[in-house]
């Protein structure tokens, strides 16, 4: 028996479901909502426009929820009153989420795929992308209401059409819907391949020539096949609906939306020259270099010397305090400069202020030194 989704671009609304198949199609509906709310954590810093395609998962997420209830509560299933108000508010509530995807996708493709191709494309690129969002939302509407009725066939509650004038009619528009959306997808798709062609023959040109560069892919594969999926997933929806169909719509769905995710996440190609790498490490070597020539006066000049100058006496005490086995303390050691006595024989000058360099005085006349004869008969001897 076959599986007729009144809301057929959006896969909701599928009538002659049992509680095991209800459950069944809203378990990729899950999987998707786990994946459109991991992508709040990247809108939350930039890209506020991503936020479209997170509402666009928790709507519909909404919805199929709402959808799987009223199949499997005797309340809402069995009364006619209640199951209609709950598929009209599914009806109404149809387009939101198609809206925000359309939406996500003209954002996205305008500000990250039309720039690499040429300006004409451009133009009529950004202005198909923009007059077809009224379109698909308009024809998605008028299918989820034209000729469908609501009716107690027995003890069961039936939704349907009277005649077959009827599911022409809403078969016609639904067929536009679904033309128009993937029309939208697959224009979305062929800038994002243009884009993902023009990096990998850009990988192949760094590859063959010898050049400092390298690109990095990242995520743009995984954006174009997410588009692409989508593409095939409303395609579909042209099939005789049965549940198997169904659910491969829904699963091809949740896969689309995963890999657009991902690709979010990973980002687009970026083109690495190292340009900005090699000037940091040039501009990190000219704070780092240091000539000998600004050494030489440190080393030179007793002014700018880190140690303090020790007066001749203060070192004479040292000497003899190491000599004796009994060092100086700090006090003796700097003390205050001592008057020299007559009879040193090795005088230190030194002035600080002068900026000239210490003086070293030898006093020969000190020493008792033989007479010139006596050292002669002392050398013969």
């Amino acid at each position: 028996m076959g599986t007729l989704c009144l809301s057929q671009a959006l896969i909701l609304r599928c009538e002659t479901l049992t509680e095991t198949e209800s459950i069944a199609l809203f378990i990729p509906t899950g999987v998707e909502f786990l994946f459109a709310s991991s992508l709040i954590f990247k809108t939350w810093g930039s890209d506020r426009w991503l936020i479209f395609l997170t509402f666009e998962g928790w709507v519909y997420f909404a919805l199929a929820l709402l959808e799987m209830l009223s199949h499997i509560i005797p309340a809402v299933r069995d009364n006619l009153v209640v199951f209609k108000a709950v598929d009209v508010a599914l009806a109404a509530l149809s387009s939101f989420p198609l809206l925000l995807y359309t939406i996500f996708l003209c954002f996205f493709t305008s500000t990250e795929f039309l720039d690499g191709v040429p300006q004409r494309l451009q133009k009529f690129g950004k202005f198909t992308l923009i007059i077809l969002i009224p379109v698909v939302v308009v024809f998605n509407v008028v299918a989820s209401f034209i000729g469908i009725t609501h009716r107690i066939i027995g003890t069961t509650v039936a939704v349907g059409f009277s005649d077959p004038y009827d599911k022409t009619l809403w078969t016609i528009f639904t067929d536009f819907d679904l033309g128009f959306i993937t029309t939208y997808q697959i224009l979305n798709f062929s800038f994002a391949f243009f884009r993902l062609a023009k990096a990998f023959l850009e990988q192949q040109r760094i590859e063959t020539s010898d050049t400092d560069e390298a690109l990095l892919l990242r995520g743009t594969g995984w954006i174009t096949l997410g588009i692409k999926l989508g593409a095939v997933e409303t395609a579909i929806g042209f099939v005789s609906s049965q549940f198997g169909v169904v659910l491969a719509r829904r699963i091809l769905r949740s896969l689309g939306r995963a890999s657009l995710i991902i690709g979010l996440f990973e980002g687009l190609d970026i083109s690495e020259n190292f340009e900005q790498v090699r000037e940091e490490i040039l501009a990190g070597k000219r704070k780092r270099s240091f000539r000998g020539s600004r050494l030489r006066p440190l080393i030179s000049d007793p002014r700018l010397s880190t140690f303090r100058q020790l007066s001749p006496g203060a070192t004479q005490a040292a000497f003899d305090g190491y000599r004796n086995n009994n060092p100086p303390t700090r006090t003796r050691l700097f003390s205050s400069p001592q008057p020299m006595l007559p009879r040193e024989r090795v005088t230190v000058h030194f002035d600080a202020a002068s900026g000239q360099a210490p003086t070293l005085e030898m006093r020969f006349s000190a020493l008792d030194l033989p007479s010139p004869t006596e050292m002669v008969e002392s050398i013969k001897t």
